[in-house]
């Protein structure tokens, strides 16, 4: 900092010539330095301790024929499987100028045990801060004093290691092959139906580019330490049937329709605050810590100044979402869940002689209709894919001197976003040669 605080300071002074500047303005050249000298710029750093993550994994599969003989509970392909996956040495994003602010709260917590960081700077006079060994999950100062936190740094992003988590993935699938078709003994019918189920598990949100957003992203009770809960990718439920039928009404020419229909899960999104700097600084506390649900205006954990209107809706709303939620506590980490998505999709083609037989060649047209989004085809209100995305913020959250919640302005941005190209229907018409 002091080398590039010299640099910056004895480059040349630039002129303006004409109204326009020849070169970088000393202004900005001075905030810089100043910005350096004040240890206010955004650092990266990895743990020294950092340990790569790897994956412990276990598989089991079974397969096997049912039934013998004949009849439709007969011939059936049943295969099992099970996926255990355990996550070790994860990742996760700290910020190594934010402790907890003992003078906010009770010693710097709420009444239920969230943190109420703050920035500090180390240098400031009167300040006798220490970093404990290398930072990590989440990092341990002594010494902070209130000198410590007259400061406006921020994002000193340290990536380390998290928490374990695991994750299991348990499906069947059972398909059959029927000799003949349900008009005609030409041709066949096949089906295959199968279920998935996950439950998967993670803690820090990394699903961005960088350091800074992968930390502030993610929705928590504790900003540097946030818990295990369910995966924001997780499907839990997913259903799918295939069935593909073949006839013959006239020569060896198919006639077929096809049909594939899945259901799947909404995935998992968060409720939070809706505005930041509460529990965390403003430069990274926005929208991303977790609402903490009163049992009532009433309740001893809620600040006799919140908004008694802005309780009531609160509590209301929840109650209309699938939300799971425990009364007198903070809701966990993706605890909601978007709308069950269903897709069905057609295909009818059917097979016509080609124009070489009039040659000797054994050829033929397939003509074929595909229908994507069927059901959206048939009821314009159907099958539309709405999603919440990360989370929804509801209420404006706050804390008083004795840790309680303040809980203000109920406005929920709770619009689903839609999907377009997974919401619009299709049809593609087409022809194949074959020969």
């Amino acid at each position: 900092r002091r080398a590039l605080q010299d640099d910056l300071r004895h480059r040349p002074v630039d002129v303006v010539v004409g109204g326009q500047f020849t070169g970088f303005p000393d202004c900005a050249r001075l905030a810089g330095s100043n910005q350096a000298a004040g240890g206010l710029a955004d650092l990266q750093s990895t743990d020294p301790n950092f340990k790569n993550p790897n994956v412990l994994r276990a598989n089991l599969g079974f397969e096997t024929n049912v039934g013998d003989g004949e009849g439709f509970f007969s011939g059936w392909n049943l295969k099992l499987d099970y996926i255990y996956s355990n996550f070790r040495n994860t990742l996760n994003f700290v910020d190594l100028s934010q402790p907890p602010n003992t003078a906010l709260g009770i010693s710097g917590f709420t009444v239920d045990g969230r943190p109420i960081y703050r920035a500090i700077d180390p240098t400031a006079t009167g300040c006798t801060a220490q970093l404990q060994g290398t930072g990590g999950t989440p990092p341990v100062f002594t010494g902070v004093t209130a000198a410590c936190f007259s400061t406006s740094r921020d994002d000193e992003i340290q990536l380390t290691n998290g928490p374990s988590y695991s994750s299991n993935v348990a499906s069947f699938a059972l398909s059959k092959r029927f000799d003949g078709g349900m008009f005609t003994d030409g041709r066949s019918i096949n089906m295959a139906l199968g279920y998935a189920f996950t439950d998967s598990n993670d803690a820090r949100q990394n699903g961005s580019s960088t350091a800074t957003s992968s930390y502030d992203s993610t929705d928590a009770f504790d900003r540097q330490a946030p818990d295990v809960s369910t995966a924001s990718t997780e499907s839990r439920h997913n259903f799918t049937l295939a069935l593909n039928l073949k006839e013959q009404f006239f020569g060896d020419y198919d006639t077929s329709m096809g049909l594939f229909f899945s259901a799947r899960s909404g995935r998992p999104y968060s409720v939070s605050f809706n505005n930041g700097g509460v529990f965390n600084d403003s430069a990274s506390g926005n929208d991303n810590a977790l609402i903490y649900v009163p049992t009532g205006i009433t309740y001893p954990n809620i600040s006799s100044t919140s908004d008694a209107g802005a309780v009531t809706s609160l509590l209301n709303y929840l109650g209309t979402t699938n939300c799971k939620f425990t009364p007198g506590e903070s809701i966990k980490r993706n605890s909601c869940r978007n709308d069950t998505v269903l897709d069905l999709d057609l295909r009818f083609s059917q097979e016509l002689p080609g124009p070489g037989r009039l040659f000797g060649v054994e050829d033929k047209l397939e003509l074929f209709a595909d229908f994507d989004n069927f059901l959206n085809l048939v009821d314009s209100s159907e099958n539309i894919f709405r999603t919440r995305g990360r989370g929804v913020t509801l209420v404006d959250g706050g804390v008083d001197a004795q840790g309680r919640y303040i809980i203000s302005k109920f406005n929920p941005d709770d619009d689903n976003n839609i999907g377009f190209s997974s919401s619009v229907w299709r049809i593609q018409l087409g022809v194949r040669y074959k020969f």
